[in-house]
């Protein structure tokens, strides 16, 4: 009797079998790298979101910092604080206190004030383009500005009001008018979803102020100068708060002190 070999097929079926499994195995595995890609990525977006956001208040806040020693340094050298802004003989308005401190920002080039000292005595006029707008420091614009803002256009603000640090018009302060405190008195606020060109010689009232914050998109991040040097976030603090901070003679207790009373 002669020997029948099986077909070649029943040979061939494991080996298909096995390819098939190895393939499908293959694509679970991918399928779950995929997965878990996204599932990584998901997790990991709300962090590195809150550091960028933490990254940028850190900035803005040392900003804040630099331009109150700016403002004290000011003070150390003429024994007054700026004002809101100079006058020419007529009276008009010419250059504001963001151009006054700019020699005492503690920049390595001062060419700023140095080549701009007789265009900031010009009048203030917008429709005349000055070529002190377009040399704006970097401290004057805030970190989270909405990317088209004009390069030319601030986002920190002092409160021009009869009793604040800047009453309106050409007035000098000594420290000794802060009644209220140092550490009670507002010298300046960020606020980054609203600017100005930053040659402008008026800034904000006490109304306009509150009203921008609270349209904030999180008015609780918006961050405050103080006259001491210091810098705090709005938070929790209430309108009357913010008026009483403005204020640096009404009279009115400090927050910390109201807690303790």
């Amino acid at each position: 009797m002669s020997y029948v070999a099986p077909p070649a097929s029943d040979f061939q079926k494991p080996k298909s079998n096995t390819a098939t499994i190895i393939v499908i195995v293959l694509l679970v595995l991918l399928g779950v790298a995929f997965i878990g890609c996204g599932i990584l990525a998901a997790l990991l977006l709300p962090a590195v979101s809150a550091a960028r956001d933490a990254a940028k208040q850190t900035m803005a806040s040392n900003n804040l910092r630099q331009i109150g020693l700016a403002m004290h340094n000011y003070e150390s050298a003429f024994k007054r604080f700026p004002a809101l802004h100079s006058v020419n003989f007529e009276q008009k308005p010419t250059s504001n206190w963001r151009f006054t401190i700019t020699p005492f920002l503690g920049l390595a080039d001062n060419s700023v004030y140095n080549n701009n000292v007789k265009a900031s005595e010009a009048p203030w006029d917008p429709s005349v383009p000055s070529p002190l707008l377009n040399q704006m420091p970097s401290v004057f614009r805030s970190p989270s500005a909405p990317p088209d803002q004009p390069s030319t256009h601030t986002n920190i603000f002092t409160i021009q009001d009869p009793k604040s640090a800047f009453p309106a018009g050409a007035t000098w302060l000594k420290i000794s008018s802060f009644i209220d405190g140092t550490s009670n008195s507002l010298l300046a606020v960020e606020l980054p979803h609203h600017s100005i060109p930053w040659t402008q010689p008026t800034d904000l009232t006490t109304d306009e102020a509150i009203q921008l914050i609270r349209s904030s998109p999180r008015p609780e991040k918006i961050l405050l100068l103080l006259a001491d040097g210091s810098v705090i976030r709005v938070d929790d603090l209430t309108d009357a708060d913010l008026r009483a901070m403005i204020t640096i003679n009404g009279g009115e207790p400090g927050r910390l002190e109201r807690q303790f009373q």
